[in-house]
């Protein structure tokens, strides 16, 4: 009986070392998840417009152009941090060119991704966003 016991002992031992040496190797092989590179996910937006001012003064009449241009990093598939400048032009009856501008640093959020997954493949895409306002990002 005793040598029963014994080599049913070394049974289990030999199971659960065998068990923990598989485990070992498969968590080896598992991929190893890669950083993007500083160079990657970058866009460059180019913003046209028309600002107005809202009271006492006719809507398109008084409509004036704004311009600006700026550079977003997609940080993560859900998170990106951007910087944009804006310039209006004669939006008072001031006698400069410029009368009115702003640089904005932006916080970015791809809803597509937060909520539908991202499957780790990269896509180009163009998107409308204000008006006439055409982001690309490669």
């Amino acid at each position: 009986m005793e040598h029963y016991n014994l080599k049913r002992m070394i049974m289990k031992k030999s199971i659960i070392l065998l068990a923990m040496v598989l485990g070992a190797f498969t968590a080896n092989a598992q991929s190893v998840v890669e950083g993007t590179k500083l160079t990657d996910n970058w866009s460059v937006e180019v913003n046209a417009g028309a600002i107005t001012p809202l009271t006492h003064s006719a809507f398109f009449k008084n409509a004036r152009p704004g311009f600006g241009i700026g550079v977003s990093k997609q940080l993560t598939p859900i998170f990106g941090l951007g910087l944009q400048g804006m310039g209006y032009i004669n939006t008072t009856s001031s006698k400069t060119a410029f009368d009115a501008s702003d640089i904005s640093l932006l916080g970015k959020v791809n809803l597509m991704n937060l909520f539908a997954g991202y499957n780790g493949t990269p896509r180009r895409s163009c998107s409308w966003s204000r008006l006439a306002t055409l982001l690309c990002e490669w």
